[in-house]
């Protein structure tokens, strides 16, 4: 017996999730943008009032590091959002993906010369009897 139209297999078709209520993403991705912004702010502090007195430049490279880690950890709630087709927090994930990459950029940069140097200061003292004095 062949099967006909009307009998064909039954398949297990791959579906997308259902998209989330508009009120739920948008809470959803504030409390989780919120979150992040307070997970990174404090992890910088913390790193930007630890001492380091050899000027090994360790804490920047650690916190270059974390920031990295923290980066992908973005990518990855960005990515997991978008397979959900929650829009407002995968737009609010790239945002953050966005800010973090700037900062990584920025904290990457070495500058040439960190301080600047004083200019040179023209002068001559007066001693009684040197012939220097104007």
């Amino acid at each position: 017996m062949t099967p006909t139209s009307s009998e064909r297999p039954s398949r297990r078709r791959w579906r997308l999730p259902e998209p989330p209520l508009t009120t739920d993403d948008i809470g959803v991705a504030a409390l989780l943008f919120l979150f992040e912004a307070f997970v990174y702010v404090g992890r910088m502090i913390g790193y930007g009032m630890t001492p380091d007195p050899g000027g090994s430049g360790a804490e920047d490279h650690a916190a270059a590091v974390w920031t990295a880690w923290f980066l992908a950890a973005s990518l990855v709630f960005a990515a997991v959002a978008a397979f959900f087709r929650a829009r407002f927090c995968a737009v609010s994930q790239v945002f953050a993906v966005a800010m973090l990459t700037i900062f990584l950029a920025a904290s990457l940069h070495t500058p040439q010369q960190p301080h600047p140097q004083p200019a040179p200061v023209i002068y001559s003292p007066c001693y009684s009897g040197s012939g220097t004095c104007h």
